[in-house]
């Protein structure tokens, strides 16, 4: 990047219209149209506000890009922004690329693309949405490979996290548990783990946050199997623990599943079993 800007006086942002035959016209030039990539780039700032919101925050801006167009947002984008007097970003999040599952760039050319709205239909929202976050990595290439899709989100959020919600309420709810201040020991386990997710979350690397939380879920879950509530005198103790637990493992998923976040959060709050994760096949 650093080479570009020393080897490049200037940019062209317009296309020969022989060349490109559509596009805004160049003013006093009717052979030259503006190149679509100007447009595309300033509608950025338009559709976040610019000119149209007064109340937008300029303080803290993340823009996030693929690798091939670097050059384009990391440089060029820039420029304009700077020709313009307007702040420029101040983080530029630069994702890996998505693969198809035998490790091939996904391409039209090739003609392994994936459509999204076919994954929507086929496997739900939840499933879309939490394996595009937990089975794709932040800051290097990945695979989509609908079979892990399937394996992970059955595993990870039916298996562990659905499965600690129901079991945990259930037993609250049955067994008429007071709920008292969760113990210390337990508390320091969650709220280390809880550091680490938000240190992990802070720094975008998305997938590693959802795994730190899904071992948060396995603690819960290994630690009511090794207490066994239902018949341990100190079960008063043990699920207030785990009431404790379960409220922090919600707030994590909340930007996940922000559609089941509010129903979650009020059966926490009633101490009512709720069953919102069922299995995908």
């Amino acid at each position: 990047m650093k080479n570009i800007i020393i080897n490049c006086e200037d940019i062209s942002i317009s296309r020969l219209r022989e060349n490109c035959p559509w596009g805004v016209d160049v003013p006093n030039d009717p052979n030259q149209v503006v190149y679509v990539w100007f447009d595309a780039l300033l509608s950025y700032i338009f559709s976040a506000g610019y000119l149209t919101d007064d109340d937008f925050n300029w303080s803290n801006i993340i823009q996030l890009c693929g690798p091939d167009n670097l050059r384009f947002q990391g440089l060029i984008f820039q420029a304009f922004l700077e020709s313009e007097g307007i702040k420029k970003t101040d983080k530029l999040l630069v994702h890996g690329t998505i693969l198809d599952k035998s490790g091939r760039k996904i391409s039209k050319t090739l003609g392994n693309t994936v459509d999204p709205i076919e994954q929507l239909e086929k496997w739900g929202l939840d499933g879309v949405r939490y394996y595009s976050l937990v089975g794709l990595s932040t800051y290097s290439n990945s695979n989509w490979n609908e079979e892990d899709l399937v394996i992970i989100y059955n595993n990870d959020i039916c298996s562990g996290w659905g499965n600690l919600l129901t079991r945990t309420l259930h037993l609250i709810d049955s067994k008429s548990v007071d709920i008292v201040n969760v113990t210390d020991d337990f508390k320091s386990i969650v709220d280390k783990q809880s550091d680490i997710i938000n240190s992990l979350w802070s720094e975008f690397r998305v997938k590693e946050a959802l795994q730190k939380t899904n071992e948060l879920v396995k603690i819960g879950n290994k630690y009511i199997n090794d207490e066994t509530p239902w018949s341990n005198p100190n079960f008063n103790q043990i699920l207030s623990n785990l009431y404790y637990l379960i409220g922090v493992v919600n707030k994590f998923y909340e930007p996940i599943f922000p559609d089941k976040y509010l129903s979650t959060e009020e059966a926490i709050k009633n101490k009512k079993k709720v069953i919102l994760f069922e299995k995908i096949k």
